[in-house]
């Protein structure tokens, strides 16, 4: 009955497990339990919010007290310079570079602690006033070397008068202008002067008098009121520079850093409180909570442990499953491959024996005609001057002749021998006559363009499929003339070591890094354009080494070059073959 519904398309298989149906009253639990947990988690932030560091907190005031001391100081320098007649504050420079040290520092300490608007405000305030207060420092400069000159300038013409007023006559004027360069000094040095109504009546009798006779009277008072004038408008500068608000601005500030504090200490006390209380309510509630969650709990568990078993075997089954078919199709494809490959060189054989054929018939005959040229133009009689020269040049055109059927017969021989499918078993084989013929067969890709440089040691044989060991060394040639771009040069050297033959192959092309590297032997692996390559040259190579019990190595820089390293084990009889080393052209 089952098949059948099964066959038809209605079979519904019965679930494994079945979760545990959530009633409202459940729902409303779990509800409940989200927001006591997300009150308890406010709580906590409340008691463990942002804490004073009190390290911090006393670095802080102490840079307020320096930065009052600051400008007090500050206030103090423009009254000391007046007293002294100094053009400039002989501290000013280093106040205000410590003065903008400590603003500056105050607004990193605060902006680090995260305090709040009731903090920063003030901060603010103090900043801005700092700034104004060392920026009008420049004019309150300007003002007191303007009246350190002009008093400067009184004293000495006050000076001037009085030696002008040496005679009897003027006995009369020498006490109101000492009594005015009197008044005028203690003007100059007050900070809140009170004599500027008797300087007003001195200078009115001065005046009267310089106005019949004496022009050094009219300088002096002159002086005297330029004086005045420059400590007036001084005067009126101190009072405003005193009246900045940075001391109003730091004392807020200070005050507002305390109440800060003090305020976060009492939100995290009354949090710490409120949490004690919450957490006792808290025990209570969730142990009612703990006993029904157990319940559900082991519900859920029961189904998870049903589903995680069913889970487990079916990714297993689908694992094994995955991992079979995967190494089915890998080794279908490799086999496939490898089908082709010999079918291809199969039919390359069979047609080359052809092609072969074919040549050689008319090659014979051409060959046997340029002979028999050559024995009869031997067999003529000495011919004159003029014929003789005919009969060299006739000679030569023979040679030449010979010399491109010799080309064309060898190279017959080359490809018979290369492709001969009767050679895919197993037969002693001379590496050397190998590469040679897979040099031959790749000419036409190097012949121009690459060198080729030969280094041949005298090798025993190896035990190989010839035709396989041709089909390794002509991939690896081609694959060298294809990785040079424009000119270059290829190395091919063996040698001898350990009754195994090693051939090596190098090209200076364009190189491969380490993760190319890494997967140039394995199947459709390919770093070539689509439609130019089927990744199957190298990995075909590889199977082939390890058939014959070989080994190939690769080693290979970007830019360059590439060397591949194949060892194979040599037949215990030693074979002579061609050694030397030899540089030429390909093709040449």
């Amino acid at each position: 009955m089952a098949l059948s519904r099964m066959a038809s398309g209605g079979y519904s298989p019965e679930p494994l497990f079945r979760l545990p149906q959530l009633s409202l009253r459940n729902l409303a639990l779990l509800v409940a339990a989200t927001l006591a947990i997300g009150l308890l988690a406010s709580l906590l932030r409340m008691s463990w919010g942002h804490a004073i560091d009190p390290t911090q907190q006393l670095r802080g005031l102490e840079q307020l007290a320096t930065a009052a001391r600051l400008d007090a100081a500050l206030d103090q320098s423009f009254e000391s310079a007046r007293l002294a007649l100094d053009a400039e504050p002989a501290e000013l420079p280093d106040l205000v570079q410590r003065i903008d040290a400590t603003r500056q520092g105050l607004q990193d300490s605060f902006t680090r602690s995260g305090v709040d608007a009731s903090v920063s405000v003030p901060l603010r305030n103090y900043i801005n006033a700092a700034r104004d207060k060392t920026a009008a420092t420049t004019e309150l400069k300007r003002s007191l070397g303007t009246f350190v000159t002009a008093f400067k300038a009184m004293q000495q013409q006050g000076d001037s008068t009085l030696a002008a007023l040496q005679s009897a006559d003027d006995a009369p004027l020498r006490r109101p202008v000492m009594a005015l360069v009197s008044a005028a000094t203690s003007y100059g040095i007050q900070s809140v002067p009170g004599n500027g109504a008797d300087i007003d009546q001195l200078l009115a009798t001065i005046d009267a008098a310089s106005s019949r006779d004496h022009a050094v009277l009219s300088k002096l008072t002159a002086a005297v009121r330029t004086m005045r004038s420059a400590k007036d408008s001084l005067q009126r500068q101190l009072a405003a520079f005193r009246a900045m608000p940075t001391a109003s601005s730091l004392q807020q500030l200070r005050n507002a850093s305390l109440d800060y504090s003090r305020n976060e200490e009492l939100r995290r006390e009354r949090g710490r409180t409120m949490l004690g209380v919450y957490t006792a309510a808290l025990f209570v509630a969730f142990g009612a909570l703990a006993l029904w969650l157990r319940k559900s709990f082991s519900d859920l568990d029961r189904a998870n442990a049903n589903l995680q078993q069913a889970n487990e075997g079916l990714e297993q089954g689908i694992a094994e499953r995955t991992r079979d078919l995967s190494e089915a199709l890998d080794n279908l494809r490799m086999q496939q491959a490898q089908l082709i490959q010999s079918e291809k060189m199969a039919s390359l054989g069979q047609m080359v024996a052809g092609v072969a054929h074919e040549i050689n018939t008319p090659l014979g005959y051409a060959q046997s005609n340029v002979q028999t040229v050559r024995e009869v133009l031997s067999g003529m009689e000495e011919p004159d001057a003029g014929k003789r020269e005919s009969l060299d040049e006739a000679g030569m055109l023979l040679a030449d002749a010979e010399h491109g059927m010799e080309r064309i017969s060898e190279l017959v021989l080359t490809l018979k021998d290369f492709s001969r499918v009767d050679r895919s078993r197993t037969e002693p084989f001379n590496v050397n006559e190998a590469l040679e013929s897979a040099l031959k067969i790749c000419n036409n890709q190097l012949k121009g363009r690459i060198d080729v440089e030969r280094d041949y040691a005298e090798l025993p044989q190896v035990p190989c499929a010839p035709s396989e060991l041709n089909q390794v060394f002509l991939n690896l040639m081609t694959n060298a003339a294809q990785a040079i771009e424009g000119p270059g040069l290829l190395k091919i050297s063996t040698c001898a070591v350990d009754n195994r033959v090693e051939v090596r192959i190098r090209d200076n092309g364009c190189g491969m890094d380490p993760d190319v590297q890494a997967h140039i032997f394995e199947p459709f692996f390919t770093t070539k354009p689509i439609g130019q390559g089927t990744g199957l040259g190298l990995s075909i190579v590889f199977r082939i080494i390890e058939n014959h019990q070989g080994q190939i190595k690769v080693q290979s820089t970007p830019g360059e070059g590439t060397e591949f390293l194949i060892s194979l084990p040599a037949v215990p009889k030693r074979a002579a073959s061609p050694a030397g080393s030899t540089m030429e052209q390909a093709g040449s």
